[in-house]
């Protein structure tokens, strides 16, 4: 695409998304705010060796962002990612004091896991400089238009596995706890709160969203993404489920290549409706767990923080602890 014709399209895109963010979080808080699931009595006999708070600033979340989206090695980017991590030391003690003091030190490492994000930002300035170098660069636009068509080939043979590789996941999820029906029980809440929000989301604010901006029927869009949905809930990863993606709604809902290529893999990365709603919910669950009253203010930076970036950075001691 020329560089100047599809800015249009960016703005609409990121402004879509941003709006569906933003109407995930706030459902996400309303649901947890109303149902509560939090109860501080729990706690006290599930957690009793809880570290306490640690010094985590949300601003090294952000600055992680801008990081990651300039990768020094766009190799490394497909397999590590900047994160910044606090690693505890004990200062050296002097004589003339015996506490115990635990000092959280700051540091910048690379962690597994693609980074996608590094990735996209590469690709763009890529594809915009190519685009102004006209025919001299046809040669390396058909060469990734056929290494696209061999992917896309690829994965929809590969495809043909992921019923076998779903069960794999799923069971190997439940032979990870220790006491499923005491972990049920405290989380059962919890969970329903989540789900709760990501099906009202997905069944009513997206489509009613699609429909007072398109005056068409949400289903069609449904149907032809049936495929993808499925491979989406079965591997719990939008990355996973991009190729699929791309394919349906090429093939069944008939949108131009030419969108789908630049729309769909920066939506997998920027557009985390579910991570939004999940993450409001788990801050506010947390603090509802330490008999922590938020304000309306607090409410709103959670809502902001969530929106753009990881905001379980704010409890991130006691996260770990429940993930635990």
């Amino acid at each position: 695409m020329d560089a100047k014709e599809s800015g249009q399209m960016g703005l609409a895109t990121v402004l879509y998304y941003l709006t569906t963010t933003v109407l995930a979080t706030l459902l996400g808080i309303f649901l947890v705010m109303t149902i509560h699931p939090g109860d501080p009595s729990i706690k006290n006999g599930l957690l009793p060796g809880a570290p306490g708070d640690t010094d985590v600033s949300p601003l090294d979340t952000f600055l992680d962002l801008v990081r990651n989206m300039f990768p020094e090695n766009i190799i490394q980017a497909t397999f590590e990612r900047v994160q910044t991590t606090y690693i505890a030391q004990r200062p050296m003690i002097s004589k003339n004091t015996t506490d115990d003091i635990i000092i959280m030190k700051k540091a910048i490492s690379n962690t597994r896991g693609m980074n996608i994000l590094g990735i996209i930002v590469f690709c763009t300035g890529f594809g915009i400089v190519i685009s102004q170098l006209g025919e001299r660069a046809r040669i390396v636009v058909d060469f990734f238009v056929i290494l696209d068509a061999v992917i896309m080939r690829w994965v929809e043979t590969l495809m043909w596995f992921a019923p076998l590789g779903i069960t794999c996941l799923v069971c190997g999820n439940l032979l990870e706890l220790d006491d499923l029906s005491d972990t049920a029980s405290v989380l059962l809440l919890y969970v329903f709160t989540v789900i709760a929000g990501l099906i009202l989301h997905t069944a009513i604010t997206c489509p009613l969203l699609y429909f007072l901006i398109t005056r068409k029927n949400p289903m069609f869009i449904v149907r032809g993404m049936m495929q993808a949905i499925v491979t989406a809930f079965g591997t719990a990863s939008g990355g996973a489920a991009l190729p699929m993606s791309m394919q349906c709604m090429e093939d069944n809902c008939h949108v131009d290549r030419r969108i789908t290529r630049f729309v769909l893999p920066l939506g997998s990365t920027i557009n985390m409706d579910g991570n939004a709603l999940y993450e409001a919910v788990a801050v506010i669950f947390i603090a509802q767990l330490n008999n922590v009253d938020l304000s309306f203010a607090e409410v709103i930076i959670i809502s902001a923080s969530t929106g753009v970036s990881d905001g379980t950075i704010l409890l991130e001691s006691e996260a770990n602890d429940w993930k635990t």
